[in-house]
């Protein structure tokens, strides 16, 4: 499903014959115009250990992050208030224990 409707609006690649496929949707482009890759591209990873952070930004490059749609449960106090994809603890929680809101581990924290 494309992300926005800048590929419709192109003119028909000469090189459809041979299968080569369009720069939009070559690996680690993203649609800059869409709202949901604007607001992916804006997020800061904070409260997360060095490594977790590095995964984050991986998945960011590489179209892999998916947002959260409604919020998770928390491992720790039990209540629906991880609003961060891919973490398991809220940041009350995570900072209050002094770990990695991702991992769980008790490591240094990068502050962006």
């Amino acid at each position: 499903m494309k992300c926005c409707l800048v590929s419709s609006l192109l003119p028909p690649s000469p090189l459809f014959l041979f299968h080569i496929p369009r720069l939009e949707v070559q690996l680690g482009n993203t649609c800059l115009t869409c709202p949901r890759s604007w607001k992916i591209n804006q997020k800061l990873h904070d409260g997360v250990c060095q490594r977790c952070k590095e995964v984050l930004e991986w998945r960011v490059k590489y179209n892999k992050y998916k947002p959260l749609s409604k919020p998770k449960k928390c491992v720790k106090c039990l209540q629906k208030t991880v609003k961060d994809s891919y973490h398991i603890m809220c940041r009350p929680c995570a900072s209050e224990l002094e770990v990695c809101a991702k991992c769980g581990k008790k490591e240094d924290i990068v502050i962006p």
